[in-house]
């Protein structure tokens, strides 16, 4: 019995942290995929998630099948491992199993994640918007084109406005360019911006990238 115990504690420790997010995706469907919070965990035994749901549509959710992928992301580290479900806890808390072994992979935290999206933006402090198209995306920014735009010089501020992959809408996304490159064969301009503020509205952007970050979404 004590040896058990101690081959338990051998196993793999995952930093986990109450209130920490951790992404599941069943391995059944790759398209069910979500994100949850750690309520708790006991190294080697057992971890405490609120029950993970994927919302189809208003009517309907899916519910994970018994052996599930888990992302969890600390301290620059993505850990992989695959578990399931143990208990049913109380409420919506799952007790699922601690992992024997999990895949560990360095994470670039400001990785850039390719996208393309319809961008509107405005000088800051000005009441005219223009388009442009968002070709990357990171936590801590973005590199815009500009196509027949009045051009942006580095140091200015810009509001932007758009819609991420996962539908959420970001607004008034106040940002500063940091690097301006003309493009003459193609008649348009490589903006570099870093984000500053509101809180609320890099909470959407960061929630984002994490997401694709845990799961290598380019």
């Amino acid at each position: 019995m004590r040896r058990a115990y101690e081959d338990r504690l051998k196993q793999i420790k995952v930093p986990l942290r109450i209130g920490d997010e951790i992404m599941v995706r069943s391995l059944a469907n790759a398209a069910h995929r979500t994100k949850t919070k750690v309520v708790g965990a006991v190294h080697g035994d057992f971890i405490l998630i609120k029950e993970p749901l994927v919302v189809i549509n208003n009517r309907l959710v899916a519910i994970f099948d018994q052996t599930f992928e888990c992302s969890y992301f600390a301290e620059g580290y993505r850990y992989s491992f695959v578990s399931k479900y143990k208990s049913h806890a109380f409420q919506d808390i799952v007790c699922i199993s601690y992992p024997e072994d999990a895949e560990i992979s360095k994470v670039r935290k400001d990785r850039r994640i390719r996208v393309n999206i319809e961008t509107k933006y405005a000088v800051f402090g000005s009441p005219k918007w223009f388009s442009a198209d968002m070709v990357d995306i990171s936590k801590g920014g973005c590199r815009l084109i500009l196509k027949s735009n009045p051009p942006l010089s580095r140091g200015m501020e810009v509001l932007l406005v758009f819609s991420l992959p996962n539908e959420e809408e970001v607004n008034d996304l106040r940002a500063q360019v940091v690097r301006s490159t003309s493009m003459p064969d193609i008649e348009a301009t490589d903006i570099g911006l870093a984000f500053v503020r509101p809180h609320s509205e890099l909470a959407k952007v960061e929630s984002f990238c994490e997401f694709c970050l845990f799961f290598e979404v380019e």
